[in-house]
């Protein structure tokens, strides 16, 4: 809900205040949805087929990344109507199909384990203990920060070295996640047929 509310604010201005206010609930929502995505979908599928789906759902997310700055394009030279919102009707999209992922999520039966005791604080920090679960969070942390690190700095990084207009610069960050989005979805039915240890 967080993540759908999000992207409804700067429909309404584009000051600093209204979009630090908007992005960082956009981060708050994508925090939650990531640390909620895996126990939710462990209550819905088998376990051999838990990777899978797990991997599937990452194919999802890259279809949006990669479908971002190819829609804020179309926006600003108004390649469709707009409605009057410019390049932030990526904004307005994105707002409609969070709003209908979160009542069909709503609208799912899902019958949860109930832990027995639940976690803390300091339950959390001593898993890193396990070199499995330190990798795999030292792992999580490299790939989001090369996620993030080449959306925000390729386009400037091939404006500076190579001079181009930032309209050719930007198409970077979809070459990136036109791998990446290729990258999930075969990743997904190659953890169908493989054991995920071995993959």
């Amino acid at each position: 809900a967080v993540t759908a509310v999000s992207p409804v604010i700067p429909l309404f201005g584009s000051s600093y205040w209204t979009m630090l206010a908007a992005f960082s609930l956009l981060g708050i929502g994508n925090a939650i949805m990531q640390t909620s995505h895996n126990p939710l979908v462990s209550n819905l599928i088998t376990p051999d087929k838990l990777a899978s789906s797990l991997a599937f759902g990452q194919f999802v997310e890259a279809i949006a990344s990669f479908l971002a700055p190819i829609i804020a394009m179309w926006g600003a030279t108004t390649a469709f109507p707009t409605f009057g919102l410019g390049w932030k009707v990526l904004f307005a999209i994105y707002a409609v199909v969070s709003f209908l992922s979160v009542s069909i999520l709503g609208a799912t039966p899902i019958n949860e384990e109930k832990p027995d005791k639940a976690s803390g604080p300091v339950e959390c920090l001593r898993l890193l203990g396990k070199p499995f679960v330190l990798l795999c969070f030292i792992g999580i942390m490299c790939h989001v920060g090369i996620d993030v690190g080449t959306n925000t700095t390729a386009p400037r990084i091939l404006q500076e070295r190579l001079g181009l207009a930032l309209e050719d610069a930007a198409f970077a960050t979809s070459v990136y996640f036109i791998f990446r989005t290729a990258g999930c979805f075969i990743g997904a039915f190659l953890l169908r047929m493989m054991n995920p240890r071995i993959f």
